[in-house]
């Protein structure tokens, strides 16, 4: 079972979150663990009818081997700061593709 976390806040973790239920839908493996904020991004508020599912900072957060993150953040400035943080804590990354997009075979994803 791959527990998948989306960290950030606002709209697109709200999308996100539409796309991995989506995702494990095709991939019963694939299982939505919840939001983590980041530095006061994403907080219960920002995440509407699913504040339920908001479990605080990712600073906090002890992430052991079948987690993921997916970044939830829509500004490329706030992205690259989780990006650049989460990659120094050695989290992995999980890759949202919405199941029915196309992508060519010659397309490197990670």
């Amino acid at each position: 079972m791959r527990n998948v976390y989306i960290v950030g806040g606002n709209g697109f973790a709200r999308e996100c979150y539409l796309y991995l239920l989506w995702m494990s839908e095709q991939q019963p493996d694939i299982k939505f663990a919840g939001f983590l904020g980041h530095g006061g991004y994403g907080h219960t508020v920002d995440y509407l009818n699913l504040q339920n599912f908001y479990l605080g900072e990712v600073s906090e957060h002890k992430f052991n081997i079948n987690e993921y993150v997916v970044i939830g953040a829509g500004y490329p400035e706030i992205r690259e700061k989780i990006y650049k943080e989460l990659k120094t804590r050695g989290i992995n990354m999980f890759n949202i593709i919405a199941p029915y997009v196309y992508i060519n075979p010659t397309v490197e994803i990670g």
